[in-house]
């Protein structure tokens, strides 16, 4: 699958790299995670720690979060401020 441009492969590879064995957290900012719902879903599924995003897609993205969180049993929203 090829998600905004990047394969999927590609996203895999830098969340289950090295951070797994070791607990480290892992985050990830840019304009993908504020444009493409679908990186964002891939993204808690796949047991990101934190996304930045832009301002303006808070709310909506929140709500892709809880639906990822629920959907894969991850729990990321308790870091998003309330729009």
């Amino acid at each position: 699958m090829n998600i905004a441009g990047r394969s999927e492969e590609r996203l895999h590879a830098f969340l289950s790299g090295p951070r797994v064995p070791y607990r480290i957290e892992t985050g990830i900012c840019g304009q993908a995670p504020s444009d493409y719902p679908e990186i964002v879903e891939f993204l808690v599924e796949n047991g990101i720690d934190s996304i930045s995003l832009n301002s303006d897609v808070i709310g909506r993205m929140k709500q892709v979060v809880a639906k990822g969180e629920e959907k894969y049993g991850k729990q990321l929203s308790r870091a998003l401020p309330n729009p």
